[in-house]
């Protein structure tokens, strides 16, 4: 735990046990959830995503994606008493602090949204614009190295919830100092509170951080924000990725000359996973080390943008891919292995292309027999076929 973060546990004991809620006019504000604190007192991150907004009699819920909901509440030995809530307690109640106990081992810690002048904003739908179908980068003291790939449509429709609109589909891309990329994927909305703009970034089914962002400013190629990770307000800046390097005309006419024939390959880091399956599967398509090791593998990227791969001459997979603005990275969508269950889409990023050789790092499911799976990044180099 950080010094930071021991010093709001402190101060949220502190507080607790002092805290005169009845009749207090400090909850009339609208509060942002910024962590949880555990059973052991710990900070931690928290899955309440919502915006609460108390007025007199009246207590707001902004849950990204849906619209406003309003109920009435009233404050009874610190309990908020509210159709909203079955139990809600209020631990804590500072004028720059709001901790609710909702289970019991879950209480959520909220700060103040802060009202301010956003430089540059016009509307929440001109910033959805400007966010829609770019690539982005986000930095902050504590992400290494992150990438955004952020769509104007919801690729899966079964990833709304009944009720939820304006919610659209992002993909996560974080870059390990190996190169590796490890991709989750989630959905993204923003929302208009009182003239005060915020984002949400909600990954499905891989940790979460970073989840609501403030905007404080923006230009056409970087948002400025304000977030919070285990209740420590950091800057976050969301930058659009441009081209660098060589141009994407040159690269992709280097991809698309000729196929790609595999010579060597490394495993970058330690195993991800392991996928298991319910059925026998037909193993002479799935690819597996002893394909990497014999160069059996061979990539061929075409010009119309769908590319295809080859295992001991047999097509085994193909799709559709597209190199981001950055030209250091090849978007695979709509994968299609059959009988192979595997994800169908992925990314490759590139460490080195001429035209000669390519090398890249990709995550790569290698089959291991009784329908399971191992998942590792393995950095591949692949030579022209000549």
């Amino acid at each position: 735990m950080t010094a930071q973060s021991l010093l709001i546990t402190g101060l949220f004991l502190t507080t607790l046990a002092s805290c005169d809620i009845q009749g207090s006019s400090k909850i009339e504000k609208t509060w942002v959830p910024i962590g949880g604190v555990s059973s052991d007192s710990t900070i931690t991150e928290t899955d309440y995503q919502i915006v609460l907004q108390f007025e007199n009699d009246s207590l707001h819920l902004f849950l990204f994606g849906r619209d406003e909901a309003v109920f009435p509440y009233r404050i009874s030995d610190g309990q908020i008493l509210s159709d909203a809530y079955s139990s809600a307690e209020i631990t804590q109640l500072t004028d720059s602090i709001l901790a609710i106990q909702f289970t019991d081992d879950d209480i959520v810690v909220f700060n103040p949204l802060k009202r301010q002048p956003t430089k540059g904003i016009e509307s929440k739908s001109k910033l959805s614009d400007l966010l829609s179908d770019k690539e982005w980068s986000l930095e902050s003291k504590s992400i290494r190295s992150r990438i955004l790939y952020i769509y104007s449509i919801n690729r899966k429709d079964e990833l709304l919830l009944d009720g939820l609109n304006e919610v659209n589909s992002f993909d996560r891309l974080d870059i390990a100092a190996n190169e590796e990329i490890r991709y989750s994927e989630g959905y993204w909305a923003v929302q208009d509170i009182d003239g005060q703009i915020l984002i949400n970034l909600e990954i499905l089914f891989d940790a979460n951080d970073h989840r609501i962002l403030q905007v404080d400013s923006l230009n056409e190629s970087a948002i400025y924000c304000t977030s919070w990770i285990q209740g420590i307000a950091e800057k976050v800046v969301l930058s659009v990725k441009g081209q660098s390097g060589d141009s994407e005309s040159t690269l992709i006419a280097a991809l698309t000359d000729s196929d790609w024939v595999i010579t060597d390959y490394s495993k970058a880091g330690q195993r991800i996973g392991t996928q298991h399956g319910f059925e026998k599967l037909d193993s002479d398509l799935l690819l597996a080390e002893k394909h990497l090791a014999s160069s059996q593998v061979v990539y061929d990227f075409d010009t119309n943008g769908t590319y295809t791969v080859s295992i001991n001459s047999t097509k085994a997979m193909t799709g559709n891919w597209e190199l981001l603005p950055d030209n250091k990275i090849i978007r695979l969508s709509n994968i299609e292995c059959p009988n192979c269950h595997l994800p169908d889409h992925g990314y490759i990023n590139i460490r080195h292309l001429d035209s000669d050789s390519l090398v890249f790092v990709k995550e790569e499911y290698l089959y291991t027999g009784d329908a399971s799976f191992d998942v590792w990044a393995i950095s591949e180099i692949f030579e022209k076929r000549r």
